[in-house]
């Protein structure tokens, strides 16, 4: 099971494809953090 992630200009993971092929979109905002 491996998990892809693309980082975006920061080296955050900006989306992930999840087992079942769904694209997993995530925003940063000041109010969350990971």
């Amino acid at each position: 099971q491996t998990t892809q992630l693309l980082r975006n200009g920061r080296g955050l993971p900006k989306w992930r494809k999840d087992a079942k092929g769904q694209t997993i979109t995530y925003e940063y905002d000041k109010s969350i953090r990971l």
